[in-house]
């Protein structure tokens, strides 16, 4: 069995890598930092339209609005009071209680609801959240994904404008992106060196004018045994794409010379507050191993590596052509029939992953209809769509309908409205975003962008 890879482009760190779920507590309620101890009822309150935020008498664990965040409000101006060491812990406290998500407790809250739905098989496959530009609909969408499934799912975002196309039918562009957001993954057994890399000593010929790696020297350690290994400078290409360095946790295929970082060792997860990075435990045994590997691909892969087939469907095409071509429906079939087969031998499992359509709006009649037959299909991943529209006209047609969805489409989706951030919130993502990064700024330069964003 051939390796296959996914399609998937690699991305930089994105603008809601920090995010690793909803923040929801055991009874699907927004576990937030300052609102955890029980309510007084005497207090009163104040709602803000995303919360509750305490004014007068509060008890333990909670802040008042005139202190939070660790700031003032004076005049609408913020005046840092804490030092950045309990500012630090402040932020960490927040990124493990709320896994990286501030304010929205309803529409956080729904999204819970929505999620149970799914875990309980029962029929509910689509989401639309409604609100503002900037209100977090992207990262609501993203969380949702990191709560169904503990490992990775296939996550995909598209902009509804994306479907027209002078090459190909708006249906066939919708097809493809519904099938990358459908994952297979592929159980297979091989020969692999797997350890925590511990040295990388490349090795130079000096028989050229530039310098020229010859081969590599690397060491890798499980439990039982440190071992070192001579490879190929192929191979140290695909360890320098991979971005592999010491502490990391890698297995190198015996046959392919394929290399795999699997993630960092868990002995070293206490140096960072905030890591984003997947921590497993140090290998047993010996490094040189026979494993069960897990290749994780889409519909879409396999779609793309048998358009022109050779051998069976897992000989993947590692250059497809950058024109955009149509998939017939036959091919499709028959992978569907060979993915299902595999799934009845035990050597794949089906895994629904999210499609995230945004400004849903941009679609026309034809796409909502073919988008509602989807739905009823046994191999369709959860949709979620958004949009910052209200009462507007159906994409081509004169019929007025609620966020430019048709009727028949509306009476299957559970509507999350979002709100805009206020100042507050817009502080916490902020000092978020800048721990996170390893950015150091002012608390000046804080307020500043928390004006503009509000």
């Amino acid at each position: 069995m051939n390796i296959i890879e996914s399609s998937k482009d690699k991305e930089r760190i994105s603008l809601h890598s920090h995010i690793t779920g909803l923040g929801l507590d055991m009874d699907g309620f927004v576990s937030d930092l300052y609102f955890e101890e029980t309510k007084k009822k005497k207090n009163k309150i104040e709602q803000n339209g995303n919360g509750i935020i305490y004014n007068e008498d509060i008890s333990k664990g909670l802040l008042p609005r005139d202190k939070f965040n660790g700031y003032e409000d004076n005049e609408d101006m913020c005046s840092s009071k804490a030092d950045d060491e309990s500012d630090n812990e402040e932020v960490v406290k927040n990124f493990h209680n709320c896994k990286g998500m501030v304010g929205q407790k309803k529409a956080r809250e729904a999204a819970g609801i929505f999620i149970n739905l799914i875990k309980e098989k029962n029929i509910c496959k689509c989401l639309l959240l409604a609100g503002p530009s900037g209100s977090g609909k992207t990262a609501i969408a993203i969380a949702i994904s990191k709560e169904i499934s503990e490992e990775s799912i296939p996550f995909c975002i598209f902009n509804a404008s994306q479907v027209y196309s002078c090459e190909v039918k708006k249906t066939e562009i919708l097809t493809q992106y519904i099938r990358k957001s459908i994952g297979v993954k592929i159980k297979e057994i091989k020969e692999v060196f797997e350890g925590e890399v511990i040295n990388i000593e490349p090795f130079y010929d000096d028989t050229y004018e530039e310098k020229k790696i010859s081969y590599v020297h690397i060491t890798l350690k499980t439990m039982k045994e440190q071992k070192k290994i001579k490879i190929h400078s192929s191979i140290y290409e695909n360890i320098e794409k991979e971005k592999i360095q010491e502490k990391d946790i890698i297995y190198i295929e015996s046959h392919s010379g394929i290399v795999k970082r699997v993630g960092k060792c868990s002995s070293y997860q206490d140096m960072f507050d905030i890591e984003t990075d997947t921590f497993v435990d140090l290998p047993k045994g010996n490094v040189h191993k026979k494993k069960n590997i897990i290749q994780n691909v889409t519909l879409y892969d396999l779609d793309v590596s048998n358009v022109q087939p050779k051998d069976n469907i897992l000989n993947f095409l590692q250059n497809s052509k950058s024109k955009k071509t149509e998939i017939t429906d036959k091919l499709r079939n028959e992978i569907n029939k060979i993915v299902y087969k595999y799934v009845d031998q035990g050597i794949a499992q089906i895994v629904p992953g999210v499609l995230f359509i945004d400004e849903v709006h941009m679609l026309d009649i034809e796409c909502f209809t073919y988008l509602n037959r989807t739905l009823e299909s046994n191999l369709a991943p959860i949709v979620i769509l958004a949009t910052n529209r209200g009462i507007c006209n159906i994409k081509g047609t004169n019929i007025i309908s609620a966020h430019g969805i048709p009727v028949d489409l509306l009476d299957r989706i559970i509507i999350v409205k979002t709100m805009l951030y206020n100042k507050e919130e817009i502080l916490q993502v902020l000092k978020l975003r800048c721990k996170f990064e390893k950015i150091k700024i002012e608390n000046e330069a804080l307020n500043y962008l928390a004006d503009i964003g509000t």
